[in-house]
């Protein structure tokens, strides 16, 4: 009886160690296709998750897969926006044997654009002041005498791109002055661009930066 025990032992920790090192192979094969596929600068973090693993790659099916993407640059134009994290999560997912094509119904996308990216991006220094506003400041010299005018601004995302809305200034300083500022902020941010052909849905400003949500639905890669 206990040789019958030790052998089931042995029998299930083969089994675990099989599932664990295919789960292993599989996440490494989908995160170099998606890396190509996507051109992404660097290879994501996937976890496929659901256990066992080998019943799932059985069936080709899958419940949830997420990639998590570091230092990710979306570029339009002359211009680049720098995302220092991007993590995309996958549900319904399918695959074929050799996880050369990727599919999934649907996809939800979390970023965030950081204060210092939008400070590189405008020339400003970007904080955040509450109630989803965001406030920049520089210094600006008129007519031979310096200023540190700041202008508070709302974020908006409006057709693929985010937007700086309702300005306002601080204090009394002359026009001239947060004009300065309020110039710095008429920029689009295009983010329609993104990897993965998710499509924004929401931004929100954050403590930390805007806080980028997109979805996408009927998605394929292949790698």
């Amino acid at each position: 009886m206990r040789t019958l025990l030790w052998t089931l032992v042995v029998l299930a920790l083969l089994a675990v160690g099989a599932d664990r090192a295919a789960d292993w192979w599989a996440e490494r094969e989908v995160a170099t296709r998606l890396a190509a596929s996507q051109d992404l600068g660097s290879t994501p973090d996937v976890d496929i998750a659901g256990f066992p693993f080998l019943t799932q790659a059985l069936a080709r099916e899958f419940g949830e897969v997420s990639a998590t993407a570091e230092d990710v640059v979306v570029r339009s134009g002359d211009g680049e926006l720098r995302l220092a994290r991007l993590r995309v999560t996958f549900t319904d997912v399918t695959t074929d044997r050799d996880v050369s094509r990727f599919a999934a119904g649907r996809g939800r996308a979390v970023t965030t654009i950081s204060y210092g990216e939008l400070g590189r991006l405008t020339g400003l220094d970007v904080t955040y002041v509450g109630e989803g506003r965001v406030r920049g400041s520089r210094e600006v010299t008129v007519a031979g005498q310096d200023f540190d005018p700041g202008v508070t601004v709302r974020p908006r995302l409006t057709e693929g791109a985010v937007r700086f809305v309702d300005a306002a200034a601080e204090g009394s300083l002359p026009p001239a002055v947060t004009a300065v500022v309020q110039a710095a902020f008429d920029v689009d941010l295009p983010v329609d661009g993104l990897p993965y052909d998710v499509r924004p849905e929401s931004l929100s400003a954050t403590t930390s930066g805007l806080r980028l949500v997109l979805v996408g639905r009927d998605l394929s890669y292949a790698g």
